[in-house]
């Protein structure tokens, strides 16, 4: 099921497992909306906070992407820099997800 092009759930925590390959995003995205970051994840450490809406992945509209996961997960691997502008409380902000 979509919303704006986005999957209403998108899970962008890993699988669990870490290597020197395995990247920990560690949040949970429902609906444009983070409902979940994992204590020790990149998301964490980049500031990101339960209840931020995304708004932006690297200067494209969080709803243009059929698949955040995917996207995030890409460039993560690939030890590329991610930036997501939020919105919190009315404010906006940057997030910087980078190993």
């Amino acid at each position: 099921d979509f919303v704006h092009g986005i999957p209403n759930e998108v899970d962008l925590a890993s699988n669990g497992t870490e290597s020197n390959d395995s990247i920990s995003i560690g949040i949970t995205v429902k609906k444009c909306t983070v409902v979940d970051v994992k204590k020790g994840g990149l998301a964490e450490k980049s500031g990101l906070e339960k209840g931020d809406i995304i708004l932006e992945v690297n200067g494209q509209k969080a709803t243009e992407f059929k698949n955040l996961q995917d996207f995030i997960d890409e460039k993560a691997s690939a030890r590329r820099t991610v930036m997501i502008l939020y919105e919190r409380d009315g404010k906006q902000g940057m997030a910087t997800l980078k190993q």
